[in-house]
């Protein structure tokens, strides 16, 4: 959620309009992995959590994120 707010933001201030982005295919496609001392190595679990940073990088390799009415929220992991 933080990481969809963050870009939210970002997009309001840069445009001066709101858009809401879906939380959902962040749940549901974003497992990447990063190295992070002294865990080892901490992958995004969906509804298990994440971390911030592993999302941006998923989002960014996706070109982007969905909005909300195009891939709604359901708060359960779902296939990708």
């Amino acid at each position: 959620f933080s990481t969809s707010g963050n870009i939210e933001s970002q997009y309001a201030i840069k445009n001066g309009k709101q858009i809401l982005l879906s939380e959902q295919l962040i749940v549901d496609c974003s497992h990447g992995c990063s190295d992070e001392p002294p865990y080892g190595q901490v992958c995004n679990q969906g509804c298990g959590g994440g971390w911030q940073w592993n999302a941006y990088i998923d989002i960014m390799s996706w070109g982007g994120l969905e909005t909300e009415a195009q891939y709604p929220y359901t708060g359960v992991d779902q296939d990708c």
